[in-house]
């Protein structure tokens, strides 16, 4: 006869297994629907500009992940690995995003002013000329939006509920697409413009699951200073941001030196990306 204590733990261990079976489904889909959005990007960029599309739009890309690299990767990896220790602590929860909320603040408004007193020269050096200056002030006062995407993203992860993940993955997806096409197709010379949409609309719809899942948003973002919290986040960001950033700044200098330094089109570029990513 099998005992009870032994009946027990034999379904709990099968429970087990079937969330995590169940998770790790919801966590490949949700890679296989970014993997998909990344490829409609990159054809539709292809038929509209063609290979010279393709090599700007991945100088656009490169600085985009270099600034997002350094804050929310660490910012992610922070808020997962302090919320999960503290799940049930509410008011200490509270102070962890309210320090986050702080932190994001304080390095937006640095942004904004390093991105209005050196965006020609950013310009310059990214694309060789000074024509995108305003692509790079943009990308600054929008970076708010990579910082909902952050948060939100720190606070499901750390509820460990990926299917909530997946669907704000998917819905922010079929929008950025949406708003990225509907650029791209009526205006001329908008890839960086299209690009700053898909990553500002992928932050409002993942904000947008952050509220319905959080009923005291406000009072939880509301920021302060609290440097017991600050210290800890800028060690997860300083480490992040270095391994995050260095391979995206390899790519936007490579590129930059094949346009200014060996005297290639914007159309090399494109080809030599494509043989990269193959």
């Amino acid at each position: 006869m099998i005992s009870n204590d032994s009946r027990n733990w034999t379904l709990g261990y099968f429970q087990i297994l079937i969330t995590k079976f169940q998770s790790n489904i919801w966590i490949g889909l949700t890679v296989i629907f970014k993997a998909i959005t990344q490829l409609i990007v990159l054809k539709s960029i292809s038929h509209y500009f063609g290979s010279t599309g393709i090599g700007y739009l991945g100088q656009v890309l490169g600085c985009i992940t270099i600034l997002n690299s350094l804050l929310s990767v660490g910012l992610v990896n922070f808020l997962v690995t302090e919320i999960s220790a503290i799940e049930k602590d509410i008011k200490l929860k509270r102070e962890v995003y309210r320090a986050v909320s702080f932190w994001c603040f304080a390095f937006q408004l640095v942004l904004i002013f390093v991105a209005i007193f050196f965006a020609e020269h950013f310009s310059d050096l990214v694309f060789s000329d000074r024509n995108e200056k305003v692509f790079f002030i943009a990308l600054a006062i929008g970076f708010v939006f990579f910082n909902m995407s952050s948060v939100t993203q720190g606070f499901l992860a750390s509820q460990k509920n990926v299917k909530v993940i997946f669907l704000a993955t998917a819905l922010s997806s079929i929008c950025s697409i949406v708003g990225f096409l509907f650029i791209v197709t009526n205006f001329k010379n908008a890839i960086p413009a299209a690009a700053l949409a898909f990553y500002f609309l992928q932050g409002i719809v993942f904000f947008g699951f952050f509220i319905k899942n959080e009923a005291d948003y406000i009072s939880l973002l509301k920021p302060r200073f609290n440097a017991a919290v600050l210290k800890k986040i800028i060690k997860f960001v300083s480490v992040m941001s270095v391994t995050g950033s260095l391979g995206a700044l390899q790519q936007v200098y490579i590129r930059s030196h094949l346009i200014e330094n060996l005297g290639l089109s914007w159309m090399d570029v494109g080809h030599w990306q494509a043989i990269i990513k193959i």
